[in-house]
């Protein structure tokens, strides 16, 4: 490798590690300054822009960008727009793959569980 891609790719390291630490360094003061100026109408647009930009949004107007280079005769577009719909469709099933064969560490759940005797409710009081 040359000296100047080995620069390169240090400065670009350089710049990722100090991002990374600048956002856990201001993690809190981000979030305080979000919790005392929320109002009802920003929380409404946000809770909008999270259920549209789930993959069916992003199908369905792949798939209509798709239909539109292909009607218009755009060979290049229509080639783009397919490698993007591809591209999707391989990280959601990669996606689903890796949750059903890498599950997350849970915690144990198991409690000791005793009879310790009947219980009675209030009324037998």
């Amino acid at each position: 490798m040359k000296y100047s891609a080995v620069l390169h790719w240090l400065i670009g390291i350089a710049i990722a590690a100090t991002a990374i630490a600048v956002s856990f360094h201001f993690d809190d003061s981000v979030r305080d300054f979000m919790m005392e100026y929320q109002n009802p109408a920003m929380r409404n647009f946000m809770r909008y822009v999270s259920l549209l930009g789930d993959w069916p949004l992003h199908a369905l107007a792949g798939l209509a960008l798709l239909g539109v280079a292909w009607r218009r005769g755009s060979e290049q577009w229509t080639r783009i727009f397919l490698a993007m719909l591809l591209a999707m469709m391989l990280a959601g099933v990669a996606g689903t793959v890796i949750k059903w064969t890498v599950p997350r560490a849970r915690p144990s759940v198991h409690a000791d569980s005793r009879w310790g005797g009947p219980r009675f409710s209030s009324k037998y009081d």
